[in-house]
């Protein structure tokens, strides 16, 4: 009887080992520009919750600097300078985001949404956790029409 004990408690352990071996962990995320992201892999690589590889800097993801209007493309620096304004007359400083501008496709008009990201979305508190959404509830998607030069949105991401 203590035999069949021992191999059924064997047996349970090598279960166990064998599924963490082979068991994959997967993450999604979207950031606020609808952009889906994540990743999978074996829990053995990467432990539960490992952030690597799935949100990284600022910059690793495409997004600039808002305060550095230069590196943006011409047709857009009146509309980056629109939102530093507006950042302003809110009383937020604009050197704490950063910025990715995409095509309004939903609308005829020569309307640009402008991903506004605030610093601390980007910053690993805990390299253990990940938090979707909008974890400053500073991000925001600006709207801004090139043609009569002004906001038409400002909506706050979830």
């Amino acid at each position: 009887m203590q035999i069949i004990l021992i191999i059924i408690f064997v047996a349970v352990i090598l279960g166990i080992i064998l599924f963490l071996a082979l068991s994959k962990k997967c993450v999604t995320y979207s950031d606020s520009a609808g952009n889906k992201g994540g990743g999978c892999f074996y829990i053995w690589q990467k432990g539960w919750w490992s952030r690597e590889g799935l949100l990284q800097t600022a910059e690793a993801k495409g997004y600039k600097l808002l305060t550095n209007v230069s590196e943006f493309p011409q047709e857009y620096k009146e509309a980056i300078n629109a939102v530093i304004d507006k950042l302003k007359s809110e009383e937020n400083n604009p050197g704490d985001y950063y910025v990715k501008i995409k095509q309004a496709e939903e609308y005829d008009t020569n309307t640009i949404i402008i991903a506004l990201i605030h610093k601390d979305t980007f910053e690993q508190k805990d390299p253990n956790k990940i938090i979707a959404g909008n974890p400053s509830g500073k991000d925001r998607n600006i709207y801004y029409n090139l043609d009569v030069k002004i906001i038409t949105k400002d909506l706050l991401t979830r």
